[in-house]
């Protein structure tokens, strides 16, 4: 091979190897950001942030802070009673969307979705052990 074959050789490799760590770069970065949008904070993690953002905004006292901590501990046993009654509305309402958006795929796409809602509600499962 002649030292210009070689060095057309070498950017071609050069660019082509470019494109497939970009490629696996992107998809790495839409993973994660796939992943944090699932993400689910426990019951205390978002009673901590309402705390604090109601903290900040209305300059709320330590003591005053710890009071509205203690209310909304207090009410969590009822907030997750009303949010269970409400769950097989909701459960039949995503079975409709489901269903909808199915319409709208080939039988290949169907077969994609369905693996896509499988994983995503494994994964909600797995965080979601409050």
């Amino acid at each position: 091979m002649t030292p210009r074959g070689k060095n057309i050789l070498a950017l071609v490799l050069a660019f082509g190897l470019g494109g497939v760590a970009g490629a696996f770069g992107m998809r790495a970065t839409q993973l994660d950001r796939v992943g944090k949008l699932m993400h689910r904070p426990t019951p205390e993690a978002r009673r901590n942030f309402i705390v604090e953002v109601m903290r900040r905004r209305l300059e709320l006292t330590p003591e005053q802070a710890d009071g509205v901590r203690k209310v909304f501990e207090a009410h969590e046993g009822e907030r997750k009673q009303a949010f269970d009654k409400c769950r097989p509305e909701h459960e039949a309402l995503k079975d409709r969307i489901t269903e909808e958006i199915d319409a709208l795929l080939t039988p290949e796409q169907r077969e994609k979705h369905k693996q896509l809602r499988e994983e995503l509600e494994s994964r909600r499962r797995g965080k979601d052990k409050s």
